[in-house]
């Protein structure tokens, strides 16, 4: 086996963003799969400081995903049995925290996944409360690093409802995006004239 102690020096370990606020970096149709949305987190002072120290979270929406049937209690408190896209409620959490107004929603969860897409990249760079991010492990085994949302409850009627319903908060608003882009740009402006930019080039870098 070749000795790999050359990668010590030339490569960065990330650290996992154990934090309860992140900035939506990125929204893109996924590649895999026609109905899904894929939602790009970041470490806000990653967005600050303009490089990855943290891995990124990424969380998707698939349009037409639904849970088992499992019975919920309605407003009127009648049982009903339901299929719930719980990807549906928490994008609403989510655009509810971005500053859409309930009388909008309905708009977005009627869009197609190109839509739906485009729609929301609008959002990119604004921050939100979330549930503390870590690693998980999927029903796949992989490890991978999400958000620790509250477990569903399907033992009782009324407590499956309740534990659909704090998910309907998952997400909250932040006025950290303000502060961070703000510490972002004043950081691009004290960049050396003659700085180089390894991976990708920057608005005004010029080739010499």
């Amino acid at each position: 086996m070749a000795n790999l102690d050359w990668m010590d020096d030339c490569t960065v370990s990330l650290m996992v963003p154990n934090i309860t606020e992140v900035a939506l970096a990125r929204v893109s149709a996924s590649a895999n799969n026609a109905n899904t949305t894929n939602f790009i987190f970041k470490h806000p002072q990653d967005v600050a400081d303009g490089k990855d120290s943290y891995e990124a979270v990424v969380w998707s929406y698939t349009i037409g995903a639904k849970l088992p049937v499992a019975q919920v209690v309605d407003n009127e408190g009648r049982i009903k049995r339901v299929a719930v896209n719980l990807g549906a409620v928490q994008l609403k959490s989510l655009l509810s925290a971005l500053g859409v107004d309930d009388d909008h929603l309905g708009n977005y969860m009627a869009m197609d996944r190109d839509t739906l897409a485009a729609e929301c990249k609008m959002f990119e760079g604004l921050c939100v409360t979330c549930p503390m991010t870590g690693r998980v492990t999927d029903k796949n085994g992989t490890k991978r690093v999400q958000f620790k949302s509250i477990d569903l409850d399907f033992s009782d009627p009324q407590l499956f409802t309740d534990s659909i319903s704090e998910h309907r908060e998952m997400f909250g608003p932040s006025s950290l995006d303000g502060a961070i882009h703000k510490e972002a740009a004043y950081k691009r402006l004290q960049r050396p004239e003659n700085a180089v930019t390894p991976v990708g080039a920057e608005e005004g870098d010029e080739i010499l």
